[in-house]
């Protein structure tokens, strides 16, 4: 694929990214980086921690790189080590809380991902815990966090929000910790795997003398690589997490090849290992490529590459351009379930025009308005 054409702070992000390369004084002189530009890519992918550590030995023999510059990286690394610490100490809270009612629960992301994939909290960014529970203990769940002092910031205006929606977001109104509770990881996808299959299958973490569980190494790859697809890779942190997860050599092949053929998620993988080795030049096992087809030249995957190098600054059109070929990605059947969860009415059309319970099928009616005045309001972003 060709990358001649990229900017120069977004292949030198690139660069600092990499655990295989060590950024010296002449590769620097030589990048030619605007680093008001790089600072703000470098923020917007959420990936400042593991670029501060990359350059700080540099800067502190050498004036090549601004002052300015590094101290705002610095700044950057500091806030958000004490950031994970609030998250890991209030994740400890909740998850007690949790078995002490008797409800499973498996953290997604965060500190778990953290220590995980980078052996240290404060080498990965999160603003917000990310919790999965079984639907059938989701107004359980939903009692735990509103009696731990968390206020709902979402709506529950219709009795669809169970199926409309995969989460709610929870925050807390003296630390304001946020939290998303979900009761599926994938909101496109109609045969997904139950909470239990995902229990069964977890791993368990200790951090701070506490027991945490998290996904399986090969849901987890799933989870990690529809959720950055679905989300444009608008964070490069996300990519980031699947190139460790793969880097790791803990994938068990034959239980992702039957999740894969199971759950026709095979798209979405092969898209973030293409991404990974185009941006992060790390090379497919020969394991990963005998049960995914990698093709090595990929039209739409240059657009792909294009839309996370600019989207920083993206508009609504880029936005929409993605939607699209989100969809495209899709199976017959995750795009008949997408169709049809796009014309039915949500909260968000209940609350721009509030009718009472027995006016609720004009919501049906109204949704192709609402649809066509959100996707004006985005293409003028």
């Amino acid at each position: 694929m060709n990358t001649k054409d990229h900017s120069n702070e977004f292949k030198f992000m690139l660069l600092c990214l990499r655990d295989d390369i060590e950024v010296d004084e002449d590769t620097i002189s030589q990048s030619g980086v605007n680093w008001s530009v790089f600072l703000d890519m470098v923020i917007h992918h959420r990936v400042y921690s593991i670029v501060f550590l990359k350059l700080k030995n540099i800067c502190s023999n050498s004036a090549i790189i601004p002052q300015e510059v590094i101290n705002k990286l610095q700044q950057l690394f500091t806030k958000n080590a004490y950031k994970m610490l609030q998250l890991t100490r209030e994740m400890g809270v909740i998850c007690k809380r949790f078995e002490e009612n008797d409800v499973p629960l498996i953290v997604l992301k965060g500190p778990v991902l953290a220590v995980t994939l980078y052996g240290d909290i404060s080498r990965r960014t999160s603003k917000d815990l990310d919790l999965f529970v079984d639907v059938e203990d989701i107004n359980k769940s939903m009692d735990i966090l509103l009696e731990t002092g968390y206020k709902m910031k979402d709506e529950k205006l219709l009795n669809n929000w169970l199926i409309r929606t995969h989460h709610l977001s929870f925050v807390h109104p003296v630390h304001h910790v946020q939290i998303e509770l979900h009761w599926r990881l994938n909101p496109n996808l109609r045969a997904a795997p139950t909470f239990m299959d995902f229990w069964n299958r977890r791993n368990e973490i200790s951090v701070s003398n506490q027991t945490y569980y998290y996904l399986g190494n090969e849901d987890l790859l799933l989870y990690l690589s529809e959720h950055g697809s679905r989300h444009g890779w608008s964070r490069l942190r996300w990519l980031m997490d699947i190139d460790r997860l793969l880097g790791n050599n803990s994938i068990n092949f034959e239980r992702l090849q039957r999740s894969l053929k199971q759950y026709k998620v095979t798209h979405y993988v092969k898209q973030a290992i293409l991404l990974s080795h185009y941006l992060l030049s790390s090379e497919p096992s020969t394991e990963i490529s005998k049960i995914i087809p990698l093709m090595k030249s990929n039209k739409h995957l240059e657009r792909v590459i294009e839309r996370i190098e600019k989207n920083y600054y993206s508009t609504g059109n880029m936005n929409i351009q993605h939607d699209w070929y989100f969809f495209l990605l899709m199976s017959f059947s995750q795009k008949l379930h997408y169709v049809r969860m796009l014309f039915t009415p949500s909260s968000k059309d209940a609350s721009m025009l509030p009718l009472s319970k027995r006016y609720h099928f004009i919501y049906f009616l109204l949704r192709p308005f609402f649809l066509i005045l959100r996707l004006l309001k985005r293409g003028s972003a």
